[in-house]
């Protein structure tokens, strides 16, 4: 799963919420993770995970944000992992991989938290970005199961995404509209995306949604949810470990 866990580790949140939302995952990607130390509140809530968090803060402006991934070790183990290198300034906030095994199954993560702003443009640039960075990953190794999760900030219908699709991306919500960032009244925008290659990624078993925080864990209470979780709702998908791994 993938979640923009607002502002984690800076003023307070219901982490026993949070935790029993995750409990069910074997991986969760977090954006927005503010500082270390949040992260490790959360993993007192649940007992037999680990972190992998970004080895540095990226961002500009003056605001910046790690990444996480939070995972557990008796189903994946984790290979390596490194904040992407950005010579050209393409992204304000540096892409983050993790690159993990479950079983047979070995594929890189790869999270971004898409810049915000008046405007779509820089929004689109970053997003029609990934398509050359992800082959230019692809270039440094074997590996061809990679998952792209993330808050892009843009929905699936943006024209922005047709360079990733002319390469072989895919959303795993299959360019449905699943709205995952909450107003005090409802779900409104789906900026939330996974994203993989089903040519390389037969994996996946074409299971992918929204998890309901509001209803899960929040009372069905929108502005509650808004200021003691999130002000986003995860999106997960499922993917196979049988049989050998393809690649």
């Amino acid at each position: 799963m993938s979640w923009n866990l607002r502002r984690l580790g800076h003023g307070s949140k219901r982490m026993d919420l949070v935790a029993r939302l995750l409990a069910g995952q074997d991986i969760a990607v977090l954006q927005e993770v503010m500082s270390p130390a949040g992260v490790d509140q959360l993993l007192a809530y649940l007992p037999g995970w680990a972190a992998v968090i970004s080895p540095r803060p990226v961002g500009r402006g003056g605001y910046t944000e790690y990444y996480a991934v939070l995972y557990r070790p008796a189903a994946v183990t984790v290979l390596r992992s490194f904040l992407v290198a950005d010579p050209l300034d393409r992204f304000a906030r540096d892409p983050f991989v993790v690159c993990m095994k479950a079983r047979a199954f070995d594929f890189c993560v790869l999270t971004i938290h898409v810049i915000f702003g008046r405007t779509a443009g820089p929004r689109n640039d970053e997003v029609e970005a990934l398509g050359p960075l992800l082959e230019e990953l692809m270039r440094g190794t074997a590996e061809r199961d990679w998952i792209v999760a993330g808050d892009f900030n843009r929905p699936a219908r943006a024209a922005c995404w047709a360079p990733l699709a002319a390469r072989g991306w895919s959303m795993t919500t299959e360019r449905r509209r699943v709205p995952t960032s909450l107003s005090a009244r409802g779900y409104q925008n789906d900026y939330d995306h996974l994203l993989i290659n089903p040519r390389h990624t037969r994996e996946w078993i074409h299971q992918a949604d929204r998890l309901d925080v509001v209803a899960r864990v929040c009372g069905g209470n929108y502005a509650w949810c808004l200021g003691h979780v999130s002000d986003h709702a995860p999106i997960s998908a499922a993917f196979s470990l049988r049989g050998p791994d393809d690649d």
